[in-house]
């Protein structure tokens, strides 16, 4: 990823790289019992939806940027496409998100964060070349697996057969992808539901939470009511990307993609699977509700 080699292609070096910009893909799994997270993209809809356009396998791995500011000159001309709430740039001209994109050497690509959602993803036809850990691509700093992307860092892909479209078709694109932003997140109990007092749980379910700025990939904190929790010391078990743990201050916490793989507190609920995607994507600020499923 950061040193050229003959196997590899240099399309793009890094003039600003921003905020935690890492290469991420489905993420590792089967791992939880040697304390290894599944990591992998915040947003896997916004990776799958990429991937689609230059049909490739749908977690392939894709710059992903937290507060878009990544700013890029292209070494070799490639197709590239983006996706997420952030604003494209090609040599200062706007360009659009889920569509493909030629770009030539010598310009100049850059991202600007729009404020609305946290992460964007960048991909490129072909693949990123990058170091695998246990199968996965997934940087993971806190655990030793890569490094967050650094100004000067070189973009390289495998030297493989140029992508191109089909006869006659300029560019290829998705849909509009609508997010319902109002809608209550839909959660399951979770293994301590029951342990929780009536009055906990209805509050839980019946007030707004607010996403805390102390969140990150590990975990985002919300800022609410302080529930009481269970009186008895509960033992560390597994845990699963969006269980709400409850520590003892009352404030819930959402278990994320890099989160800690077990846990000593009360869990009253985990986040269904299909919501995770637009629950990963809240900025600081965001005030939210629970719904729980039947």
């Amino acid at each position: 990823m950061h040193e050229n080699s003959p196997s590899n292609k240099a399309l793009f070096r890094v003039i600003h790289a921003g905020a935690m910009t890492s290469l991420q893909d489905g993420g590792r799994h089967g791992l939880k019992s040697y304390g290894i997270p599944p990591g992998g993209a915040m947003d896997l809809g916004a990776l799958e939806r990429l991937n689609r356009l230059f049909d490739q396998p749908k977690h392939r791995a894709a710059w992903e940027m937290l507060w878009a500011s990544l700013s890029l000159q292209c070494l070799a001309e490639c197709w590239i496409a983006f996706s997420g709430d952030a604003m494209g740039f090609l040599d200062e001209s706007p360009i659009a998100p889920e569509r493909t994109i030629h770009v030539q050497c010598n310009q100049t690509l850059r991202f600007q964060a729009r404020g609305k959602s946290l992460w964007t993803y960048f991909a490129v036809a072909g693949a990123w070349s990058g170091r695998a850990w246990f199968g996965s691509q997934s940087v993971w700093p806190v655990g030793g697996m890569g490094k967050w992307l650094q100004d000067g860092d070189l973009l390289e892909s495998p030297e493989t057969t140029p992508w191109q479209l089909p006869p006659f078709v300029a560019a290829r694109l998705n849909p509009p992808h609508e997010i319902v932003e109002q809608e209550p997140f839909r959660v399951s109990p979770g293994p301590q539901w029951d342990d929780f007092s009536e009055s906990a749980r209805a509050q839980f379910l019946q007030c707004e939470w607010c996403i805390s700025p102390q969140s990150n990939r590990a975990g985002f904190r919300l800022q609410g009511p302080v529930l009481s929790v269970p009186s008895y010391e509960l033992i560390s078990e597994p845990t699963v990307v969006g269980s709400i743990q409850v520590p003892a201050n009352g404030q819930a916490i959402v278990l994320l993609n890099d989160g800690p793989t077990i846990g000593g507190y009360a869990k009253i609920a985990v986040i269904h699977a299909d919501d995770l995607d637009r629950f990963r994507q809240l900025p600081p600020g965001r005030t939210i509700q629970f719904t729980l499923l039947s």
